[in-house]
């Protein structure tokens, strides 16, 4: 994650919120199942569209 490939919402965060976030997330995956694989970061969009009636 701390690549931040793709069109990454992370992109958005600065250096030291992205390390802060990927340390809470090492730490909360860890008290509930060590990870055997990395986290992959994937693009997920969803488009909405209104329409005025």
């Amino acid at each position: 994650m701390l690549q931040r490939k793709g069109r990454s919402i992370l992109h958005e965060l600065t250096d030291n919120e992205l390390v802060e976030l990927v340390s809470f997330m090492k730490e909360r995956l860890g008290t509930v199942q060590p990870t055997v694989q990395p986290i992959e970061e994937k693009d997920r969009w969803t488009v909405w569209v209104a329409e005025k009636q």
